[in-house]
């Protein structure tokens, strides 16, 4: 990474906490997909317009996005007219930049060409920005397309190629996840949202070749409560993100493992990290201590949801952390200690009761309790049959609604057909298998990274082994639902005014 100010890697002492002071403004629209834009005061974010040329080098074109606590953009840099992604930093959060020394580590431990053809993206360069709201970090990376999740809804499932595709991009995502760990870092926030996919060189496009492709920004006033300017804290306006097809076209399948910012090194773990509920591992959700095979846990929910579309651990009744016990217990039995005597006393702290553990007999069914209202000492048994669990879920019937190839001429109804199809039995067999040794409550017993890679799952995918070759039995188990629609319509003339009817 270069470092252009020779103090790029002191911690920034001008970030100010949010004060009293602070301007109010006039709200906008969830709709928008803007930034939080109270967050535009001393220690929030950098004020940026179209235009604008960062560090005398980097001009600004269009927003990439926006979080939390940073937003990105896409800019053209003028000293070589190559397009990058520029991520500034809140002052606030410049103040404590975690993914500096881990960035930095893995910068010394491999080439740029090593970490990229192993999947790890890392930044190009740094600098820092002084604004009316602090002293902000800035990251100059490639520019990423849709992050893998949004990817795979893409993929067709029943076709050669992509179903291929996926399986591969998750080999690509244990490879990256290999690189990592073999030279001790934890990632410590692995999902979908992080795993970006690389596109084909943008080198080369005129700035009005690229507003063809991304749309010309779409501008929101900022407006302030008081009605004075909201200039020198805030922008003029805020700047709605492009539109997530505008790389449709250059997208690869080949992905990037990115963000660190709760990656560690993991002789020193951290007491907890940032990530979801959804991805986290028991040891993060109940004070136990973070490691790879945290990084282990949230690989196999990220596979899991690239390859079926679903999350794994979400549950029907909601969010909250009883309904995803509840979940996670249906796949790998009761919560045991002691992360269940944590999970007890975290909810007896906030409610002031005891809960019921997800997966345990209820005080009404079996006498021979803990003395902690509904709660057993022993584990159910009622699903001795649980490890077939995973084959359930990933052996279900789905379906995939895609285009009708040459059907613009046809009513709009037939121009889209769904799919109902099953992966083949073998499949099923290898995924379920790979997903249940990686999703053990005790860390020691997950598979570790290099058993994954090896794995025989990965292996299917990359002999080609195809799933569409076994799509002449997903045919004939289900029609598309608009083929039989057009059968009907056909064959059955009743059949338009008994559906119409």
């Amino acid at each position: 990474m270069s470092n252009r100010n020779s103090e790029s890697l002191q911690l920034s002492d001008s970030a100010s906490p949010t004060g009293d002071n602070n301007i109010e403004y006039e709200p906008i629209g969830e709709w928008a997909e803007v930034e939080y834009i109270d967050l535009y005061n001393k220690g929030g974010f950098h004020p940026v317009h179209i235009g604008d040329v960062i560090d005398g080098r980097f001009e600004v074109v269009h927003k990439l996005g926006n979080g939390g606590f940073s937003t990105v953009w896409l800019c053209l840099d003028t000293a070589n007219q190559r397009w990058r992604a520029l991520k500034i930093m809140t002052a606030d959060h410049s103040s404590d930049p975690r993914d500096i020394p881990i960035v930095e580590h893995l910068q010394r431990e491999a080439s740029p060409k090593q970490l990229e053809e192993c999947h790890v993206a890392v930044p190009h360069e740094q600098f820092w920005v002084e604004g009316p709201n602090g002293r902000h970090l800035c990251f100059v990376t490639d520019v990423y397309g849709w992050d893998v999740g949004y990817w795979a809804l893409y993929q067709d499932p029943v076709n050669e190629r992509t179903a291929i595709a996926i399986n591969d991009v998750c080999h690509q995502i244990v490879e990256g996840l290999r690189f990592l760990h073999r030279r001790g870092v934890c990632h410590g926030d692995l999902k979908p949202a992080n795993i970006l996919m690389k596109l084909r060189s943008l080198d080369g496009l005129t700035k009005e070749r690229m507003l063809d492709l991304t749309g010309e920004p779409e501008l929101i006033e900022i407006e302030t409560v008081s009605g004075e300017d909201p200039q020198p804290h805030a922008p003029k306006y805020c700047v709605r993100p492009m539109s997530m097809e505008w790389c449709e076209t250059f997208i690869l399948n080949s992905v990037v493992i990115g963000d660190f910012g709760e990656a560690f090194h993991a002789q020193n773990p951290p007491k907890t990290t940032g990530i979801p509920e959804l991805y986290a591992a028991p040891e993060i959700l109940f004070e136990g201590v973070p490691g790879s095979a945290s990084d282990i846990w949230s690989l196999a929910c990220t596979i899991y949801e690239i390859k079926t579309h679903n999350l794994l651990f979400a549950s029907f009744w909601g969010s909250g952390m009883r309904n995803l016990l509840g979940v996670i217990s249906s796949f790998i039995g009761p919560l045991p200690e002691p992360y269940r005597s944590v999970y007890r006393e975290q909810v007896f702290k906030e409610y002031g009761r005891y809960p019921r553990i997800p997966g345990t007999i209820p005080e009404s069914q079996d006498q021979q309790s803990t003395g902690i209202e509904g709660a057993k000492t022993e584990p159910s048994t009622q699903n001795d049959d649980r490890p077939c669990h995973f084959e359930e879920k990933l052996g279900d019937e789905r379906h995939f609604t895609r285009s009708v190839p040459n059907s613009e001429d046809l009513p709009l109804e037939s121009q889209r057909e769904t799919i109902i199809y099953r992966y083949p039995e073998e499949e099923v067999s290898m995924l379920a298998d790979l997903l249940r040794n990686m999703l053990k409550y005790d860390p020691a017993e997950r598979l570790c990274i290099e058993a994954i890679f090896r794995h025989p799952w990965f292996k299917r995918a990359l002999n080609k082994k195809s799933l569409a070759g076994e799509s002449k039995s997903i045919w004939t188990l289900g029609l598309s639902l608009s083929s039989l629609g057009a059968f009907f319509r056909r064959f059955l003339p009743g059949y338009a005014n008994w559906r119409s009817g």
